[in-house]
């Protein structure tokens, strides 16, 4: 018995329900394909392939674009990570600190870190990705962030699953608020502390030592011998 012709060769793949290889589900234009082997895989780099594909394929379509958040995480991909889910996210341009913003006064950098980390609404609504999501993605978010030392950027996406969550998970996102908080002041403490280079020899402010989180160690410098770092 011949095989029907439905006029689309992944179409004709998909009816006849064989095995195939990776190789196959990333011919050009396929888009299910893709994201059925790459359900079926647990090999990470042949899934994010997949799904990259599925995503090159379909700009415009979601279904890909989660899971592939995910193996991008897993393989400590974050810039990539962030350039995928960005389609879904929400619209973020509400008042926070912006990262290259260097004028800001100690008095709007407490009020950006002492806002409330559960606003008066909790409807849970994250862009165009699913609730059931929310939560993941948005802690994935804010890490990927911090991995990239964009800690302000962080800040604000654990704060959104710090509302999502209701569950076990909260406490474990209110430490790393916290600890995100500790390290923006500090950086900011370090900012006013650090000579500015320019011509003129005179600084604006006094010139002072790096401060250090509580518990942690400056790396110890190199010993120098002939002129070479040991």
């Amino acid at each position: 018995i011949s095989k029907p012709n439905l006029g689309s060769e992944e179409l004709n793949i998909l009816v006849a329900n064989n095995p195939m290889s990776a190789s196959v589900a990333q011919s050009p234009y396929f888009y299910v394909l893709p994201l059925k082997a790459a359900l079926k895989t647990t090999d990470t780099t042949t899934k994010t392939s997949l799904l990259l594909h599925a995503v090159q394929t379909r700009p415009y379509q979601d279904e890909a674009r989660v899971p592939l958040f995910r193996a991008l995480m897993s393989a400590q991909k974050y810039d990539m990570a962030l350039a995928v889910i960005a389609p879904m996210l929400p619209d973020t341009t509400y008042a926070y600190r912006n990262e290259n913003d260097t004028e800001e006064t100690d008095n709007s950098l407490e009020e950006t870190l002492t806002m409330p980390d559960e606003p008066s609404y909790t409807k849970k609504v994250f862009g165009r990705v699913a609730a059931a999501d929310a939560v993941s993605v948005a802690t994935g978010v804010g890490e990927a962030h911090q991995r990239l030392n964009q800690n302000y950027a962080a800040l604000r996406y654990l704060r959104m699953a710090y509302r999502f969550d209701t569950g076990a998970r909260r406490p474990e996102l209110q430490k790393k608020i916290t600890g995100l908080r500790k390290t923006i002041r500090l950086d900011a403490a370090n900012a006013k502390r650090r000579p500015q280079i320019h011509s003129a020899l005179e600084q604006p402010g006094m010139v002072r030592p790096r401060l250090i989180m509580q518990g942690k160690t400056l790396p110890a410098k190199p010993v120098v011998k002939g002129g070479v770092a040991q």
